[in-house]
Parts: structure tokens; sequence; C-alpha cells
């Protein structure tokens, strides 16, 4: 009885959702597109406000900023993926131009930007053409890196790697430091240091440097004509630096990498992993990731196939190869439709014409193990992937190579002993119709062995789908 009440109950709900639906009218995708979602949420450190972002499906997002007690509330327009300071002063977040008039003015639109909020007063400050931004931990500092200006974009340099400039601003005194052509930078976790990339037009200022927070003294680490030093990571006890250092030719062709560390008590640089010391198959690039064990002692990083590393055009990054390879369909395909006339461009805004043009059609065969989609979306992935390894610091420092092709894929732990490592290769076909199959290996962290542990198998059913489908064999 009870399920047949709940039966009725459900059709009145659905018949009387049918007649308001008739009564108000048709549902529009102009409507749906309107519809609001809220993403990007977060709760301050010390728990006292709640961050987030609300944005429609298609139009302008916007940042909302409460205090959990409700007595306090701030939205800010144009506005998405907040960050708050630690002492719960400030509120970064990026900036956007309104989606019509980016659709209106596609090739001159303004550049992203941030805003920063007080929640003091309430008071908020724009600042244009923006790449990132990040407050020290203990919320006195924050860093933000500029776009690259118009005057350095018309040298039309082919170095893709030119920095831009980095301001460093004293929230407290709201004094700043700038520092010109920076290409990467990182504040350590104890808020003591900043660690900069430099490199500039000239190719002969390129360097490593490390602003001490404390008395604002900068410190070179390494100073290096077409040096290319990236992957700025600090240890998390120590402020120590851990990079990966190489150089590039007249031709802007990149060498292979050496990982190095920055001791801050002896202010002295060690090398860890020099590339005469990887493997022939694989390779050690700037194009990496380093991460540090909690307790600071291993880093983990990656190699790359040199297979792969071979395939690439010197210093184009992967935007650019794509967007040099994308293939000529029409005579718009080059630059675009032109946007439509307007004060506002509202009208584009939810133009479903305008919405769909330039879809295109992808076809493959049964027999390909992944289908087209997904071979373009994991080809990147593919080509870039990096092989994991671990450098165990120390008194005896050395370094584990732990994936290798037959096991491409390790998960990073943090204990001393053991990592999980997968291999999902065999089983692509299957992973395209039927989710996640893989074999999982137990890999030793100190000496790089690793053992079978589990083979996939997949569930019976899907794997009887499987066979009636294409004919194989279980």
């Amino acid at each position: 009885m009870k399920h047949v009440s709940t039966f009725i109950s459900s059709i009145i709900l659905i018949l009387g959702s049918t007649v308001s639906v008739q009564a108000q009218g048709q549902l529009t995708f102009e409507e749906v597109m309107k519809f609001e979602d809220i993403t990007q949420s977060s709760i301050s450190d010390q728990g006292n406000w709640l961050m987030y972002t609300i944005a429609p499906d298609r139009g302008d997002a916007r940042v909302v900023v409460q205090s959990v007690s409700g007595t306090q509330k701030y939205e800010v327009q144009l506005a998405s993926s907040p960050m708050m300071s630690a002492d719960e002063v400030w509120v970064a977040a990026r900036t956007q131009a309104p989606l019509a008039q980016r659709l209106k003015d596609q090739r001159n639109a303004p550049k992203n930007g941030m805003v920063l909020l007080s929640l003091e007063d309430g008071s908020v400050e724009r600042i244009d053409s923006v790449a990132r931004f990040e407050f020290s931990n203990n919320g006195q500092w924050l860093a933000y890196q500029k776009l690259q200006s118009k005057e350095v974009e018309e040298l039309k340099s082919k170095n893709k790697r030119l920095g831009s400039s980095l301001r460093l601003r004293n929230l407290a005194t709201q004094v700043e430091m700038s520092f010109d052509f920076v290409s990467e930078f990182a504040i350590d976790s104890l808020s003591a240091y900043l660690a900069f990339a430099m490199v500039d037009t000239s190719d002969t200022k390129n360097g490593l440097f490390v602003i001490d927070l404390d008395n604002q003294e900068q410190l070179p680490i390494e100073r290096t004509p077409s040096g290319l030093f990236a992957n700025l990571t600090w240890a998390p006890k120590t402020s120590d630096l851990a990079y990966t250092a190489a150089s590039y030719d007249t031709g802007y062709v990149r060498s292979d990498a050496y990982l190095k560390l920055w001791d801050s008590k002896r202010n002295s640089v060690s090398t860890l992993v020099a590339p005469d010391e990887i493997d022939q198959e694989y390779a050690l690039r700037s194009r990496n990731q380093l991460v540090f064990t909690h307790d600071g002692d291993r880093l983990f990083f990656g190699l790359r196939d040199r297979a792969m590393v071979d395939l690439e055009m010197p210093d184009m990054d992967a935007a650019e190869f794509v967007e040099n390879t994308k293939p000529v369909e029409g005579p718009e395909s080059a630059e675009g439709p032109e946007p439509a006339e307007g004060p506002e461009n509202n009208e584009q805004l939810y133009d479903i014409d305008a919405i769909i043009s330039g879809r295109g059609l992808d076809i493959w065969h049964g027999d390909d193990p992944l289908i087209k989609t997904q071979e373009i979306v994991t080809w990147n992935r593919k080509k870039n992937h990096l092989y994991t390894s671990v450098v165990h610091l120390g008194r005896k420092t050395k370094w584990v190579q732990l994936a290798n092709k037959s096991m491409p894929e390790v998960r990073i732990a943090h204990n001393s002993e053991r990592v999980l490592g997968y291999n999902n290769q065999p089983y692509q076909r299957e992973i395209t119709w039927d989710g996640s199959y893989s074999d999982w290996y137990l890999v030793d962290v100190v000496r790089g062995r690793n053992f079978l542990s589990v083979r996939s198998t997949g569930c019976l059913v899907c794997r009887q789908h499987w066979h009636s489908a294409y004919g194989g064999n279980e």
C-alpha cells in the first residue's frame, strides 16, 4: 500500500509540473542558459567567511563573500575563483570583461585581471592584465604577475618563455616592489621567501632569485645567459627550494634539465639529478611537476619519453602546436566569423547558431583502441606524460625511477616505503565503453621494484557484452 501511495504521489507531481509548464509557456534554451550555479565554494582558514562563485551557463559570473554569522555580505561582479588571505582581511579574485563585450571585440577585448576586496571596509580595487596571484600564508604579502606587456608582444620574439612584470605588495603598508621579465614565482609555506625566475629579451639577465620577505633583500641563486629555471617548489618545513635548470640555444631549442636544490640555511645549491644519469629512453625536461612529501624527506619528479620529446617542435607550446596544425575547413576557419553588430551584442549571447558554429564530426573504426574524441583529448596528456621518479634526500641523496613504460602511472604518497602504480594500456577498448580497468602494482619507493598485485578482470556481465559486440574471445 505504501508503494502504491508513493506511485500515485509521483504521478500527481508529474501532472502538476506539466500543467505548470504549460501554464507558464515553454522553457526556452535562452532561459536554460541563464540558469545560475554555485561553484568554487570554500570556507576561510579560520572558518569565519564563506566564498563562492555564482555563474550562469552562459553569461557573466560574480563572486559572493559572506560571513558565516550572516551579518556581512559582499558581491563582486565579473569575478570568479576567489581566494582569501589567512588573516581574513583580503579577498582576491579573477576578473573578466563582460561576455557581450568579448563577443563583440573578439580581437581587442580587455584582458583578464584581478580584483582585491577589503573585508574591513568593503573597498574594491581592480587591476588589469593579471596572469596569476598568490597570498603568502601569513596574509602579509600579495604577489601578482602581469600579463605580457604590449611592448614586448610587439617584438614578436620566438622565445615563448619571456617573463612579465611581477608585483609584490606589502598588504599592511600597501607598498609594492616590481620585478621585470619574471617567468615564474612561488612563495614558501613559512612566508619567509619569494622565489622568482627571470627570462628577459636579451637572454643575458636570465636567472633565479630569492627575496627575503623579512628585510626585502634580493639574493641571486643562479645567473646563466639563456638559462631557463622552472618548477619552483618549496620544501614544507625547511624553506629549501627545488627547481629545474636548463638552457636554450640561439634557435630557442631547449636542453635537458638538471634537478637542483637550494639550501636556504647554507645559501648553497646542489644537483640532485643530472641529464646524463637518465636512461636513454627517458629525459628530464623543464616541463615537469615537483612534489615534496609532507616530511620533506623525498622529492617526486617526472621523466618524459625521449621519443615524445624528439617529436616536439622547437620552443613551441602545446597550445600553439595544436593551433598551427588545425585543418582548414573553410574561408572562416582561420579567423572565425565576424562578431555581430550592436551596442552590447546581447543577442549573440544566446544565439544558438553562433554557439554551435565551427563544430565538426569525428569518425572512428570499431577496432580503434580509443574513439577519436578521446584520442584528441588524451594526445597531449600522452605526449607530455611524466614517469614518476623520486629523490631521497638526506646524507646519502639518491634517486629512483618508479614508473616505466610497462607501468606508466604511479600515485604519489607520503609514506616512506611503498606507493601504488597501475597500467591501463591493455584495456583501452574496454575503458572506452565500460569504465575503469587497470592492473595494479605495489612499488618499492627505495629500490624502485614493482610487484603485480591485482590484475584487472572487469565484471562478468560487462565482458559478456563486450564479447557479443565485438566477437572477441573472453
